[in-house]
């Protein structure tokens, strides 16, 4: 994804693994400044640029959606992961808790190292915010 092609707000680190989403929330859908867009319509915008990337929902609700929703938007984006919250989230608590995420995201090789450190680690958070990986 070039910055020419690209939706506004979207942003694209070529060559890193992780996709940060930081946007207000709810089931399915992201909202970028008044439009509200749909996990479909978002997986079409990165149709295979996620190929092997975790792609984190910062975001309420974002994930709380079917299986089979979230497997389509994986296999639409390529992504090996997604992350996300599955309810609306406090802000403050949610922001460092990205933090966390994004650590653990690009500090292990393997997906189950950074879910099993955070589990561990944060509890509390992990449960209290309803936190997926997929």
């Amino acid at each position: 994804m070039t910055a020419k092609n690209r939706p506004a707000g979207v942003f694209c680190i070529e060559g890193e693994k992780v996709g940060y989403f930081a946007f207000h929330g709810s089931p399915g859908t992201i909202r970028i400044g008044r439009k509200h867009i749909d996990l479909e319509h978002l997986g079409r915008l990165l149709e295979k640029r996620a190929q092997g990337k975790t792609l984190y929902f910062g975001s309420c609700s974002t994930v709380q959606v079917s299986d089979a929703e979230l497997d389509q938007f994986k296999r639409t984006t390529g992504a090996r992961v997604i992350a996300g919250f599955t309810k609306d989230v406090d802000w403050l608590e949610s922001a460092a808790f990205d933090l966390l995420a994004l650590r653990a995201f690009t500090h292990f090789a393997r997906i189950d190292g950074a879910r099993n450190w955070l589990r561990r680690n944060y509890p509390d958070l992990v449960s209290r915010n309803r936190f997926v990986l997929r």
